[in-house]
């Protein structure tokens, strides 16, 4: 909601990094969240998503944007992929999906069929969800089939696997977030929403990235 390039690229990303048990692939997840605490952005993280409704309603609740950490995401993706999945386990992967699809335009919410009209379609605007899960090989590429390259799965993954499969064990200790990045993560979150507002109201409630040139050689890439 900050930033998008002229092709109305926006940032959510989906990452997955793989790498042997005990190899150490979770540390990239505790420092990630050791700088948005210490930027004071805890607000953005997004818990495991129990249900398609749940995920939902967690971006409802932080304006439709949510950093979704998921640690050993490959056993999950084979409870979602499994035949005898819930409805609404399976239905993650779907809206995970669309809502990468969705990000610069709207997300429809579920119809319900009720007649009090408490129930109510809840619709996202250029809904952001960032993911950065964490598996093994054998779980992630054991949970996968030919579907999943078919229906545009993988094609929305960025994925960092391990060349190192016995990586020397080295002691990291205790790190202090570098002052200068918690400064640039926090310009970055104080960006306005809306880059060309219109009067008072539309500031506040219309969602226009700033648009953001690429280089010739990002172009290609």
């Amino acid at each position: 909601h900050r930033v998008r390039t002229s092709t109305n690229l926006r940032t959510n990303l989906y990452v997955l990094g793989i790498s042997n048990a005990g190899t150490g692939k979770g540390r990239a997840m505790e420092q990630i969240e050791e700088l948005f605490n210490a930027a004071g952005l805890l607000n953005l993280f997004s818990g495991e998503p129990v249900s398609d409704s749940g995920l939902l309603k967690s971006l409802h609740m932080n304006k439709g944007r949510r950093l979704l950490q998921w640690d050993e995401i490959g056993i999950a993706l084979e409870e979602m992929t499994n035949k005898k999945a819930a409805g609404h386990r399976a239905a993650i992967l779907r809206v995970i999906m669309e809502l990468f699809s969705k990000s610069g335009g709207t997300f429809r919410g579920k119809e319900y069929a009720n007649h009090d009209g408490k129930s109510k379609r809840q619709d996202l605007e250029q809904p952001c969800l960032s993911v950065y899960g964490a598996s093994t090989p054998e779980t992630f590429y054991g949970s996968l089939s030919s579907r999943h390259v078919v229906d545009g799965f993988i094609s929305r993954l960025i994925i960092f696997q391990s060349g190192d499969p016995y990586p020397k064990r080295r002691s990291v200790g205790i790190t202090d977030v570098p002052p200068e990045l918690i400064s640039e993560v926090q310009n970055i979150e104080k960006l306005a929403t809306n880059d060309t507002p219109q009067g008072n109201l539309d500031e506040a409630t219309k969602i226009r990235p700033r648009v953001v040139g690429l280089t010739p050689k990002a172009e290609i890439i």
